[in-house]
């Protein structure tokens, strides 16, 4: 299999909850033995990694790669970015230091979750599963398949999978020692005695620093924090973000919107959207998380919105809308003719919006040459607004946000590009 999602699927709220519960805590490394164990539950780390700006942006990385679901090849795309901007010598071959970090962190998180689970669930019991799908399996793991002991029993301080790198095993809850056989031909009802590896001094088949239960010290924090948002696969939003300092939630949305595969997905749903002429109406698609000089101003905006100022830090977010986009697709660029429809505006300074121009909307919003806010009220809404202007290529990209008080949303409204300016003779 290409890598751990064809193993561990749909990612889940308990798993996201897990990883960015770390995400206040992001510790510079020299090497991977830096941090251990247990360590990794409440810190996140990459190997090597020492700059404030190039751990963020692969914690952004992969918080998409875990919350959307997302494969290798999209967080590959992600790599390659972050380690051109900030030059970053890692060790070892783009490929196999890029499946490290990637499957690292979607296999523990996904142990720490499922832990969480099976707790939450009130099982008495766990089995062990060995990875059917792994082309050369290790031997002593495919020894544990069908291990079935109590869920508080000693065996998984040290064995709760994963139990190396790379390992794809995983645990199943039961409520009785029977019930294994629905997930194992013969199940254990004990724990095996392994023999000591003579150069690690851990049980054979359990890797150096992989010994011990990846979940088992944030459990009742995973738990807690999985009720409180119902948008864990939607939007970056979160309830952690609000206990953020606004250096740490700032430097990670902006990470956020600089990552290849947001801007991806920015044009996929303007694409998607256009073409099903409009899509879901009224749709919003969250993208980032405001960051806090967007929620400082926002809040002048509407200094007499108590309920506002409570909730936007917690709950606000830059979005796309589906409704805003069809308008702006139709709005801007010389008039034209489709299937016998009048669009566009007679303006021979401006050129029409292209699918590939929505992409730069993150791009617009991380890093603007100028913000405008309060510029003006929307024509039929009348919502306030807030203006970015920046220079792509010598075209002037002006991005009209419309600020949803109600939603605490700054959705996009419109966007027009001034063509580059011809040159007289």
């Amino acid at each position: 299999m290409d890598d751990v999602t064809a193993v561990f699927k749909k990612p889940f709220e308990e798993q996201v909850a897990f990883f960015r519960n770390k995400l206040s805590n992001q510790v510079a490394t020299e090497k991977w033995t830096d941090i251990q164990r247990d360590q990794h539950d409440k810190a996140f780390m990459v190997a090597g990694a020492q700059k404030a700006e190039l751990l963020s942006d692969f914690a952004a990385a992969i918080d998409k790669a875990i919350a959307q679901g997302t494969g290798l090849g999209e967080f590959q795309k992600d790599f390659d970015k972050i380690v051109d901007r900030h030059g970053w010598a890692h060790t070892g071959n783009r490929n196999w230091r890029s499946r490290v970090i990637y499957n690292t962190n979607l296999s523990t998180s996904y142990a720490a979750g499922r832990l969480a689970q099976i707790q939450d669930a009130g099982f008495s019991y766990m089995t062990y599963k060995h990875s059917h799908t792994v082309e050369n399996p290790r031997l002593a793991h495919v020894a544990l398949d069908g291990t079935t002991l109590p869920i508080d029993d000693a065996f998984w301080d040290t064995h709760y999978p994963p139990n190396g790198w790379g390992c794809q095993c995983r645990v199943v809850g039961i409520n009785r020692p029977s019930d294994a056989r629905r997930y194992a031909d013969e199940p254990k009802y004990t724990a095996p005695k392994l023999e000591r590896d003579s150069v690690t001094g851990l049980p054979q088949g359990v890797s150096k620093g992989w010994d011990y239960k990846p979940g088992s010290t944030v459990v009742d924090t995973v738990r807690a924090l999985k009720n409180q948002t119902n948008e864990w696969e939607k939007s970056l939003q979160a309830i952690f973000m609000d206990s953020l300092t606004d250096d740490i939630r700032d430097l990670f949305i902006a990470s956020h919107l600089s990552l290849p595969s947001t801007k991806d997905n920015v044009r996929r749903i303007t694409t998607r959207t256009i073409e099903n002429k409009g899509g879901e109406k009224n749709a919003y698609y969250p993208i980032a998380a405001l960051d806090s000089k967007t929620i400082e101003e926002v809040k002048k905006l509407f200094p007499d919105s108590k309920k506002l100022h409570k909730k936007i830090r917690e709950q606000g977010t830059f979005a796309l809308s589906s409704e805003l986009i069809w308008h702006s697709d139709r709005g801007h660029g010389l008039r034209r003719v489709e299937n016998g429809i009048s669009l566009g505006e007679d303006d021979a300074s401006q050129r029409p919006v292209l699918f590939k121009d929505y992409e730069k909307i993150p791009d617009i919003l991380r890093e603007p040459d100028s913000v405008k806010y309060g510029a003006g009220k929307t024509k039929r809404r009348g919502w306030t607004t807030i203006e970015y202007r920046k220079r792509v290529d010598e075209e002037l990209h002006v991005l009209i946000m419309a600020v949803l008080p109600g939603q605490k949303k700054v959705a996009v409204h419109n966007m027009y590009i001034k063509k580059k300016p011809s040159v007289r003779k």
